[in-house]
């Protein structure tokens, strides 16, 4: 999965470069990649159907487990970028109104 690469290259480079970390870049595609997947066009935008639920469902699995990836305990110089990146409202307000509140856990396991 290419967001599997994203996150490695991500804790590689910032182990590397320590202190010379810039997380701005790394947060841009990200963000760009959580923008994108939100606004993925459905059959019947009106009405979601099985299929785009479940398509939504495991495209917000992916994303959250790569925020559980970069969590700051593990990449302590992501952490600002870390967390503006899970309380963003593409990211909570679409993982929180999962229904049967599905996305509850998965946002919990993040943290």
């Amino acid at each position: 999965c290419a967001l599997q690469a994203i996150h490695k290259a991500l804790a590689a480079t910032a182990k590397a470069q320590e202190t010379r970390f810039n997380q701005r870049v790394w947060h841009r595609i990200l963000m760009n990649i959580l923008l994108d997947t939100a606004h993925c066009p459905t059959p019947e935008a009106a009405r979601p159907t099985e299929l785009s639920q479940q398509f939504n469902w495991k495209i917000l699995q992916l994303i959250s487990d790569t925020f559980l990836a970069l969590n700051p305990m593990r990449v302590p110089a992501f952490c600002f970028s870390w967390l503006d990146l899970i309380s963003h409202k593409q990211f909570m307000t679409r993982i929180l109104n999962i229904p049967h509140r599905r996305g509850w856990l998965l946002f919990q396991r993040i943290f």
